[in-house]
């Protein structure tokens, strides 16, 4: 019985270290944001507007101005080399339509990839397709 007692003793103390340690590394970062136009994430429309955007791990939460979550995003980290100077939204911009790719975080050397790069193009292409104007050739005598 005392064996069974310590074996139990043990497994939650190591659970509860490791637990610990883990929640340490776990950091919230969020950040408020007026966008001035309409946009794009992930094939959702968001109409200009106040936003709040809060990263936990690798989810990025989109909120409305009263605290709604609009969209829970799974992203890539990106990794820069020097930390950014502002916190900030990157779009791409494309006939028009502006597309979210990128968030990062004042004094952050990891940001929130929400687009591989060099993908962009394909994906505004998708949202709205360039219009293909064509005329045909005919031969009247």
């Amino acid at each position: 019985m005392n064996k069974r007692v310590l074996w139990v003793l043990l497994s939650v103390s190591v659970w509860a270290g490791l637990l610990g340690s883990a929640q340490a590394q776990y950091v919230v970062k969020t950040m408020k944001v007026d966008v001035p136009f309409e946009f794009q994430v992930r094939g959702n429309a968001y109409p200009a507007d106040t936003y709040s955007l809060q990263r936990e791990g690798s989810f990025l939460f989109l909120r409305n101005h009263n605290g709604q979550v609009l969209n829970i995003l799974n992203t890539v980290t990106l990794r820069n080399e020097k930390p950014a100077t502002t916190s900030k939204l990157v779009f791409f911009h494309y006939n028009g339509l502006h597309l979210l790719t990128q968030v990062l975080w004042e004094g952050d050397k990891t940001g929130a990839e929400l687009l591989r790069k060099g993908r962009e193009e394909e994906v505004v292409r998708r949202i709205a397709p360039v219009k293909v104007e064509s005329a045909a050739v005919g031969s009247q005598p």
